[in-house]
């Protein structure tokens, strides 16, 4: 196994190339850190951003980004979930054969494209679009570090002059020493049981970002009031996650048993009696203790589905909570019908997440795959 050269090995090696162009968006900003005068123009970055910058130079007008080019796209194949779908198959496409071809579908597939979102990006300023028209100075000296791990349509945009610079340098590494676990339960408690408030400093935890190991690490850790390190998305707020269930619970209001709202019973200042958690709430006896938040519940949360998401927030301020507001204006929800729009929202933010700040104290995880 041949080492991995070090960013101080790799920034020595391209320190005085004109631009270095990478996969890694970390390790372009850790190449960046280690500049020691001023440059004028960038240095380190991935190909998507180097495009980004270069276009945002020379247009008035951005680029539309992902949720721009979903939101667009929605209106015309009528829903987020189709819109992503096809822009899935799209990027898929476009970076592994460098441009829309109707040929590399599969024709299941290609027959659910309609041709307007084909002529959607044919003719909308994306970042696709923009970067075949990008053009490097024949002066200029231009490293990519590890050519291969660009996807085709990546290493389409490079200039033919750019020099590969490899991540790995001729020595010899011998495997460091590791744990097995009998299951990924065993594991996920092992790493959680380890890290807790006091020390969540000292840790760094190494993941697949995309894996269930990653999700499930995070969840352990946050429920056990450990921060982790980054940008905190709304859906790592408790008090949210409870405002989106009360909206799920008003699809369904008949079928929701005692145990399902004891939380919310808990906050209005009822407590229910474990005896009684397989009472429906429509159901609920009138001589057991918190009948009437009870009853004030379920006729809350039975009108709540025929709302608009707007008139839920000025209604129920106290099921709505702090951050519903600005996310249904983010997304142009106000006036939709909560009925109708929640599957759509929830996906939107799954998608796209809603940021509420940065945690600079707790633990970091790493990407596996990032430098």
């Amino acid at each position: 196994m041949k080492r991995r050269k070090t960013i101080e090995d790799l920034y020595r090696e391209v320190k005085d190339f004109d631009l270095v162009l990478t996969h890694d968006a970390a390790l372009a900003d850790a190449l960046n850190r280690r500049l020691n005068s001023p440059r004028i123009g960038p240095f380190a970055e991935t190909v998507k951003n180097y495009v980004l910058k270069k276009t945002r130079y020379t247009h008035k007008d951005e680029l539309l980004d992902e949720q721009k080019i979903v939101s667009s796209l929605a209106g015309q194949t009528g829903s987020y979930q189709k819109a992503r779908y096809f822009l899935s198959l799209l990027e898929d496409c476009w970076n592994k054969m460098e441009g829309i071809d109707p040929s590399y579908f599969p024709v299941p597939e290609f027959m659910q494209i309609p041709e307007n979102v084909f002529r959607f990006f044919k003719t909308r300023r994306t970042y696709w679009l923009e970067a075949g028209r990008i053009v490097f100075s024949q002066k200029a000296r231009i490293a990519v570090i590890e050519k291969e791990l660009l996807s085709p349509f990546e290493g389409s945009v490079l200039p033919s002059f750019a020099e590969n610079i490899s991540l790995f340098s001729e020595e010899k590494a011998d495997f460091p020493g590791f744990c097995v676990f009998d299951t990924n339960h065993d594991l996920i408690q092992a790493v959680a049981r380890s890290i807790h408030v006091e020390n969540q400093q000292n840790f760094g935890i190494v993941v697949d970002e995309g894996s269930l190991y990653s999700s499930t690490i995070k969840g352990a850790l946050l429920a056990k009031g450990v921060n982790i390190i980054g940008q905190k998305d709304v859906m790592d707020d408790i008090p949210f996650r409870q405002t989106l269930s009360v909206l799920r619970m008003s699809l369904d209001a008949e079928a929701l048993l005692i145990r399902d709202v004891a939380g919310f019973l808990g906050l209005m200042g009822a407590r229910m009696l474990t005896e009684n958690y397989s009472y429906f709430l429509k159901d609920y006896p009138e001589n057991e203790p918190g009948f009437e938040k009870v009853t004030k519940l379920y006729q809350d949360i039975r009108q709540i589905k025929d709302m608009t998401f707007q008139e839920f927030i000025r209604t129920y301020p106290l099921y709505a909570g702090h951050y519903l507001e600005s996310i249904v204006r983010n997304y142009s929800f106000e006036n939709k019908m909560i009925v109708e729009s929640l599957s759509e929202l929830e996906y939107l933010l799954f998608l796209f997440g809603h940021e509420l700040g940065k945690n600079v104290k707790g633990v970091v995880l790493a990407d596996a795959r990032s430098s």
